[in-house]
């Protein structure tokens, strides 16, 4: 029994028949709007490729930043979900007590941390910005 194509595959797959065959016939009126689908369904595609990734990279940077641990890979998705929350649950209560304020101990690794995670975001919805910026 096959697995494929899977849901990465098909969201592919309608975009490129949406993009090439559809959006040429449809009106002028109704070419924006396809192009909004388009690009939802690019970047659902590329969530399915990362996978967990992305998110197992952020709670290790958490644990780190938050929790002075070594970045490691959490198993599990309910494990990880709720780690991940609680976690950000965590930063947002040390960043209202001015843990990581410009003047303190944890400044430089606070914005590490947020540089990875914005990067690893924007590398999901906007992929060709984030290979731009590392020219």
């Amino acid at each position: 029994m096959s697995d494929r194509p899977n849901g990465q595959d098909l969201l592919l797959i309608a975009r490129e028949e949406l993009v090439k065959r559809l959006l040429p016939e449809l009106p002028p009126s109704l070419r924006y709007e396809a192009l909004m689908i388009a690009n939802a369904m690019a970047i659902a595609a590329r969530e399915f490729e990362s996978g967990r990734e992305n998110d197992v990279r952020e709670i290790g940077g958490l644990r780190h930043l938050l929790l002075g641990e070594s970045p490691r890979t959490t198993d599990g998705e309910v494990l990880l979900d709720h780690a991940l929350k609680a976690c950000r649950k965590k930063l947002c209560e040390e960043i209202r007590a001015g843990e990581f304020d410009p003047s303190g101990d944890k400044y430089g690794e606070f914005v590490r941390y947020l540089k990875t995670t914005v990067t690893d975001k924007v590398g999901i919805s906007n992929p060709k910005l984030v290979a731009e910026s590392k020219k």
